[in-house]
This record gives structure tokens, sequence and C-alpha cells, in this order.
């Protein structure tokens, strides 16, 4: 699950701005990724985002490191890109 969040981008907020691919990129707003079916991103260390279309996902996939899960270990979380468009509109 996505949710939209409307704070400045900092350290230690464990989110992630997305930015519109200028020269120099703006905040347009930040992406949370909040328990659902699966538990949420506590801490990441990264991501990366994939505008293909890919099976399932016709606009794309957000992938972010989550490195907070039991047991002391790391997952990656893939996010629908239409999930997180519909979350900032």
């Amino acid at each position: 699950m996505v949710a939209p969040r409307n704070a400045p981008a900092k350290a230690g907020n464990n989110s992630e701005p997305p930015v519109d691919g200028e020269a120099v990129p703006t905040c347009e707003a930040l992406v949370e990724i909040v328990p659902g079916a699966v538990d949420g991103v506590t801490e990441t260390d990264g991501l990366d985002v994939v505008s293909a279309a890919l099976p399932g996902h016709p606009e794309g996939i957000l992938v972010m490191m989550d490195d907070q899960n039991a047991g002391y270990t790391t997952n990656f979380k893939l996010i629908d890109w239409a999930a997180i468009s519909a979350s900032q509109a």
C-alpha cells in the first residue's frame, strides 16, 4: 500500500521523493510504503524505478530495498507505479 506524504524530503524519514526528470530535479511528492499485504518499508538504502511496461504492471514498478525485517533480514518491495501515481493525484 502506498501512502501519500506531503512533507519535505529529509534523511531519516525512510521515504523518497519521485522526481520529474528535469536537469535539476524537484521534489514532486514523498512516497512511503506502509504495511498492507506485506510489511511496509521501515528503512531503505535505495530504490529504483522501471518505467517500461512489465507483465501485470503496464506503468512500471518501484523497487525499494527494506532493511528492517524479522530476523534482521533485508528484502525488496516491488510496488506497481500505477498505485503510486494514484496516491499522488
